[in-house]
């Protein structure tokens, strides 16, 4: 048998077993068979890696036969028998409820101990390691601080026995009590931080230089008990043996919490040096990169960390670290080569990280299930590694799992209170529509902890999902102030007020100062207002822009598909998304050491775009030939949402032939596969209006209707397609017409006109507006006296 597949269903997985469903399932219950869910509930999709199965059965195969209170099991093959006794049946499910029991009270109890920003929901120590005072009056030094802290924290969390306080959730709370810029804290003061972090026990240190002599002293504290404090002085001679010395100070912390010589070889799998970097130069640096990190400030850190990685070109950590701010800032190339790099490093380093590196890394490549099997399988050795919970949170999300995304965000979010962990759980609240949730939260850090743009961004969503438009202008001006560069906000939330104007005001002063979105925006705002020679004039100003850069000329081209297949011109349409996928093929063949990867969510976009164009031309051989490739490629994937993309393109080719019906089946099965991902909204409305025209040409006035205005209300996805927003009131004045409704059509139709009333001269839908809405208005008016 092939033991390198993967078998994604449980019939599969007996066929390979040679045995029937329930008696695997029942394997996996109760002998631990090796099954993947994608979510964590019963009902989830299961999957199956042939390689685990082989192994799982071979040691079955070499255990003897055991004997434990009427249970018998005896697996002599793949193909064996397992024998279970009732008693011992109803024992083991008694057993397991029990344990249920327990879990559900121990939880409880933890979250109720809760009295600062992270939960006290674990029973094993959590340790705050605050950052070290520089008692030695020379400035030059304060960069161990941190340092100190950074790389013991970074030695401790290979253990799998204690949880460690993150360097950015210190910061959060040092930040919250108003000590983050106190060079030593009092003793009253650490056991507040330590209070704040939901710590049972807190270490502090000092360190000062003494001619060539380096000294540190700490303190370990255990609050809220009478124990006296251990006390550890280390010399160092010189900086350059300091980080050596750390490894003494980790052994020591956990003899303190009471681990054997023993116990602490095993968890303690590699020196502070090996772990992050055994340059203090290097460490200086990637400490400044990761102050700025703690500030969300990302394009600021990206030049310290390339200094930490070209003082030392093995520190696996610094790559890792570098390539997601790459990443988060749209360079490519730059994200590629660092992760490449910290991949290639990830063998060096212990466990936790090991599996942190390898399992982003996966899901960089979109091998979700690979990925999140090595992610699920660090947050069960490690469950207080708020990292490992949150990218395991974003790849649930990436597959359209919302709700194992949300279960795994607030289980780091017990661990870890910090400003992106709120965010991104916020974010995802929004994807579930939970949009009061995502507003509590949010609020709840900003009233408790600090001032925070990020937060304020994902305010502005919240509020504008939930139809609060006041509210939304009012966080998009807040998170102005804190970061200038994200204006465009401030535009964007006029925009769904109906003041045009002033967003246009605002729109202009972006580009005046080059900010992010400068040329976006206006292409927006001209979408909303039926100008599509200026969104296609916006297009050509970007492809001159982007000359250069490959991959800047692509997003340049295809938005200018898009504007085109917006425009009804769609050879030339086409031609340009040609071009877009030419550009792009040609960046990842040239881009950075070696060829970047096609990944499977662009070859989506692409053939999406491809396949709507040319259903659009009439070209239904093509479009159908298109959606099949498509579908194929989704079902090599995980989220069977994305069937929605080949069912439009489907329904696209029936209302070229005339099937309404039919169209509008496949296009109601691809709604109904929508999620509401706030990063994952360019085609909404898009669906909706290929929906309610469907419905409209096929005669069912009322759902149409409703489909229609349901484009009105929803704010997701309509600054990307802001004339379908637009051209929605044109369409519901002309149902409402042929409904006899002409109260309701002529107030329709003079929205559309509003919105319209500079579009391109001789667009239909204008001039069929202006005489829908004469004819009506007449028959309206009251007869003239004599």
């Amino acid at each position: 048998m092939d033991s390198s597949r993967i078998l994604e269903s449980w019939k599969e997985i007996s066929s390979y077993l040679n045995r029937d469903v329930r008696t695997c399932q029942r394997w996996e219950r109760e002998l631990g068979l090796p099954i993947h869910r994608l979510e964590d509930s019963p009902k989830a999709r299961i999957f199956a890696y042939a390689h685990e199965l082989d192994r799982w059965l071979e040691q079955k195969l070499h255990e003897r036969e055991r004997q434990n209170g009427g249970l018998t099991e005896l697996i002599t093959t793949r193909g064996a028998t397992l024998k279970l006794s009732r008693k011992a049946s109803l024992a083991l499910v008694l057993a397991f409820l029990a344990l249920i029991g327990l879990s559900v009270v121990l939880w409880l109890l933890g979250r109720s101990a809760g009295t600062g920003l992270r939960s006290s929901a674990s029973r094993q120590p959590t340790l705050a390691v605050l950052f070290f005072t520089n008692d030695s009056g020379d400035a030059g030094l304060d960069h161990w601080r941190e340092g100190l802290a950074e790389l013991l924290n970074a030695s401790l969390s290979q253990s799998k026995s204690i949880e460690v306080v993150t360097g950015d959730e210190m910061y959060t709370v040092l930040k919250k009590l108003g000590l983050s810029e106190a060079g030593r804290y009092s003793s009253d003061e650490i056991v507040k931080i330590a209070m704040a972090c939901g710590a049972t026990h807190a270490l502090s240190g000092r360190f000062i230089k003494a001619g060539g002599r380096f000294i540190i002293t700490a303190r370990l504290k255990k609050p809220g008990t009478v124990e006296q404090d251990a006390v550890l002085r280390l010399e160092a001679d010189g900086e350059s043996n300091i980080i050596p010395k750390v490894d003494d100070l980790t052994h020591w912390v956990l003899a303190r919490l009471d681990f054997t010589e023993a116990q602490i070889r095993h968890e303690l799998e590699k020196e502070a040096g090996r772990v992050t970097t055994s340059s203090p130069e290097a460490l200086k640096y990637y400490i400044d990169g990761q102050e700025r990190t703690w500030q969300l400030a990302h394009g600021e850190a990206i030049p310290y960390l390339e200094k930490a990685v070209e003082l030392d070109p093995d520190f696996a950590m610094a790559y890792r670290s570098l390539g997601v701010k790459y990443s988060i800032l749209g360079y490519t190339a730059d994200f590629r080569r660092c992760f490449k790099k910290a991949l290639a490093l990830s063998v060096l380093l212990p466990e936790n990280e090991k599996f942190f590196i390898q399992g982003q890394a996966l899901c960089f490549d979109e091998d979700y299930p690979q990925g999140i099997a090595v992610l699920k399988k660090l947050v069960k050795e490690y469950p207080g590694h708020a990292g490992g919970q949150v990218m395991l949170g974003l790849a649930y999300n990436a597959v359209g799992e919302v709700g194992s995304s949300i279960r795994r965000l607030e289980a780091a979010l017990e661990i870890q209170r910090t400003p992106l962990v709120v965010g991104n759980l916020a974010r995802e609240y929004l994807a579930g529509g939970l949009y009061q949730k995502a507003e509590d939260i949010c609020r709840s850090f900003l009233a408790d902890v600090e001032e925070n743009y990020y937060l304020h961004y994902c305010l502005i969503d919240a509020s504008l999902y939930a139809g609060k438009f006041d509210a939304a202008l009012a966080e998009a001006e807040k998170c102005y102030l804190l970061r200038p560069d994200l204006q465009a906000y401030v535009g964007h939330a006029l925009v769904y007020k109906g003041d045009l104007a002033g967003a246009e005001r605002v729109y202009r002063q972006v580009c005046a100062k080059g900010l992010p979105g400068k040329t976006s925006c206006l292409w927006c705002l001209a979408l909303m207002r039926g100008q599509y020679q200026e969104a296609l004039r916006l297009t050509r100003q970007l492809q001159e822009e982007a000359k250069g850069s490959k991959e800047g000329e692509a997003r340049a081209y295809r938005l200018q598909a898009r504007t085109l297949e917006k425009a009804g011109r769609y050879d030339e349409a086409l031609q340009a998304e040609a071009r877009s996928v030419k550009l792009a093929e040609d960046f990842r063949r040239t881009a950075g050491e070696s060829e970047l990867p096609y990944l499977p969510s662009e070859r989506k976009s692409d053939l999406f775009l491809k396949g709507r164009l040319q259903a659009e031309r009439g070209s239904f051989e093509e479009a159908l030939a298109t959606a099949q490739e498509l579908a194929a490629l989704v079902g090599r994937g995980i989220n069977g949402k994305e069937l929605r993309w080949p069912e439009y393109i489907q329904g696209q080719v029936e209302v070229g032939r005339g099937n309404y019906r039919k169209a509008a089946d496949l296009f109601k099965r691809a709604v109904g596969r929508l999620d509401l991902a706030p990063d994952r909204v360019e085609d909404r409305l898009l669906f909706y209006e290929r929906l309610g025209r469907s419905l409209y040409e096929f005669g069912d006035l009322n759902k149409a209707r409703e489909t229609y205005e349901t484009i009105t209300l929803r704010t997701i996805g309509r600054l990307d397609q802001a004339d379908i927003y637009a051209k929605a009131f044109y369409m519901l004045g002309k149902i409402d017409e042929r409904k006899g409704d002409r109260a309701r059509a002529i107030e329709e139709c003079r929205r559309f006109l509003d919105l319209w009333k500079d579009a391109d001269p001789g667009l239909p839908e204008v001039a069929d507006a202006a005489k829908a809405l004469a004819t009506l208005e007449a028959r309206t008016s009251p007869p003239a006296s004599r």
